[in-house]
């Protein structure tokens, strides 16, 4: 049995294949320039890209299960040849707030529209993950605590649990029987809930 890894290169995608290759698994990654690739050893890299239709019947052929990275331009026609090429089983990454997209025009139909094509295949099991804020965009606050020692922004009572990106991949990497996890939408959040001091606005 064997995965195909889209987005191998990607900050979720390269923890996918690492945990499946520490897992003993068959994995093939698909990468637009395999060279610099540097993926694990035993890794087959297949060259393509999700965006680009040509490249996916070779890197398809084979593979039983497939780790869907979020391109909304090319999901339906590559969710359409999945099933042909013997895909059975389907990961997505999605995000927490995919359903509010609806609200909006199609035009921000991005997680939701990716969600709705992989529900949509016949024949294949679906797994749709919706984590929540990821812990690395902590690192958007540096500049701010280096500057003032503060963390501003809005909505400062809100409370979230941050998710580690190889949390992300352990459940995106985990091959549950047949049947478990199967056309549902998993949300995921780290173990805890921080909450910034508010303070008032100036």
């Amino acid at each position: 049995m064997k995965i195909l890894v889209t987005g191998a290169t990607g900050n979720v995608g390269r923890l996918v294949v690492e945990q499946r290759v520490r897992a003993g698994a068959d994995v093939r990654a698909l990468n637009n320039n395999p060279e610099k690739a540097a993926l694990p050893a035993g890794v087959e890299v297949a060259e393509g890209y999700l965006g680009a239709l040509a490249t996916l019947p070779a890197a398809l052929a084979g593979v039983d299960r497939l780790y869907l990275a979020p391109l909304p331009r090319t999901v339906r026609e590559v969710v359409a040849m999945a099933a042909p090429a013997g895909v059975r089983r389907i990961v997505t990454l999605s995000c927490s707030g995919a359903d509010a997209a609806v609200q909006g025009g199609p035009s921000g139909w991005c997680f939701y529209a990716i969600e709705h094509a992989v529900e949509s295949a016949e024949g294949i099991e679906w797994t749709c993950l919706r984590p929540g804020q990821f812990m690395t965009n902590m690192l958007d606050w540096a500049p701010s605590i280096r500057a003032t020692g503060e963390v501003r922004g809005a909505y400062g009572s809100v409370a979230y649990a941050p998710i580690d990106l190889d949390d992300v991949a352990a459940v995106a990497a985990t091959r549950p029987p047949t049947g478990c996890w199967a056309a549902t939408r998993r949300w995921s959040g780290g173990p805890r809930c921080p909450c910034r001091p508010r303070g008032r606005p100036q």
